[in-house]
């Protein structure tokens, strides 16, 4: 890109001298403070210890903190215990029954007879590695170019904490690396009253930042974190990266506000950008181009790693004229390496592409590869010939 100027936008200043190591400290606020002693311990006793824990946490004793949740985790055991069938059945029974779905497939997944988590086995260690590639080069003819539509701050101004409310009952899902998930951050934002209301009113206004000004990339280092997950796909390994629940609810809140934003941009190139039914008119598109007795071949194509391995850079670029709206929470988001961490102390870094589970991941992924689909596209000869995608799935019928 160096023959290309950059875009302008504005840059974060800081407002607060302790702005860098905040998304740290609530990252590690869980393990630090919230961890029994035992798994005995009483209700009683919990509350004392994390008395004793806050008070040392407004102290700044954090060394006796992390010397407290490090003593308690070399005594956890290893070894999870294996539920029979009885009790595997009745704590199933209760998640469907109080609506928690997700929860129950995860209970079966961890406690049935085979679970779709991989060890972390050195093989799957080199597979998650080569699954995150580095940066790739690229063509600068690739990029586009012309004048950038300017976007106005107030199209974020709808980004309330009344938004974020709707979008926290939305959330599902694990933990990220700080260990809160779905259901804690549930409680953390709706049922604490007026102190909730500060919280969401917080993530409204961090959200807002995200999208109209391009922020330290250390400040949003533990905010973006994920935990690494290596799922077994029967052969091979899926990487699922699991992101901050913070993070979720605010990524829910920005496309709820851009949705129509991001529809207009993908259009009818690719269908996974929250259009109305378009993987349904995709699929009656493609048997009618099928069924014409001009049609003599039908080609499917299947991007290997796809997600992972779009160009972070020329996305970034090229969605600035695509949809400018998603530009700068975009950068924020992926204009610098992200860490993920896998259970057993492996550590890799996010490069390239964009990570699963992240609520602007399937958006970026649609509007990184219009150029590509208006270039494939523009190459079909006969006027019966139907090119049709779906995120990194692409499908021709004709001649």
């Amino acid at each position: 890109m160096s023959q290309k100027k950059q875009s302008s936008s504005r840059l974060m200043v800081p407002q607060h001298p302790m702005e860098k190591i905040a998304m740290k400290a609530l990252s590690v606020m869980e393990h630090l403070l919230h961890q029994r002693a035992s798994q005995d311990s009483t209700t009683k006793r919990n509350k004392e210890l994390l008395t004793e824990r806050i008070a040392l946490w407004k102290n700044g004793d954090i060394d006796q903190l992390t010397t407290t949740a490090v003593a308690i985790q070399e005594r956890l055991e290893t070894h999870r215990k294996k539920m029979n069938d009885e009790e595997l059945a009745r704590k199933f029974a209760r998640f469907m029954f109080t609506g928690r779905i997700r929860d129950a497939l995860t209970l079966l997944e961890k406690h049935g007879e085979r679970s779709s988590a991989l060890k972390l086995t050195r093989q799957v260690q080199k597979t998650l590695a080569a699954l995150h590639p580095e940066p790739g080069d690229f063509d600068q003819e690739v990029l586009l170019d012309g004048n950038i539509p300017p976007v106005d701050p107030v199209l974020f101004e709808p980004i309330t904490e009344q938004l974020i409310s709707k979008a926290v009952l939305e959330l599902q899902g694990s933990h990220g690396p700080s260990g809160g998930d779905a259901a804690h951050w549930k409680r953390l934002t709706l049922s604490f009253g007026c102190k909730s209301k500060r919280l969401r009113e917080a993530m409204a206004k961090f959200a807002r930042r995200m999208c109209t000004e391009r922020m330290d990339p250390e400040v949003l280092e533990a905010f973006l974190a994920n935990r690494l997950v290596a799922i077994d796909k029967c052969p091979g390994v899926r990487p699922v990266g699991i992101g901050e629940a913070p993070r979720r609810i605010i990524g829910k809140g920005i496309v709820k506000v851009l949705k129509k934003d991001i529809q207009m941009a993908a259009g009818s190139y690719n269908l996974c950008a929250g259009q109305a039914v378009g993987i349904e008119a995709l699929i009656h598109a493609m048997i009618e181009a099928f069924e014409l007795m001009s049609t003599e071949a039908a080609f499917l194509a299947d991007a290997s790693n796809a997600f992972n391995r779009l160009n972070r850079k020329v996305a970034l670029w090229n969605i600035q004229y695509i949809c400018p709206p998603l530009t700068i929470v975009l950068y924020n988001t992926y204009g610098h390496p992200t860490r993920m961490f896998v259970l057993g102390g492996f550590e890799l870094s996010s490069k390239e592409g964009t990570t699963q589970g992240c609520p602007l991941a399937m958006a970026m992924y649609a509007l990184g590869v219009i150029p590509l689909i208006k270039e494939c596209q523009g190459k079909l000869e006969d006027l019966d010939d139907f090119q049709g995608w779906l995120a990194d799935d692409s499908q021709i019928v004709g001649k």
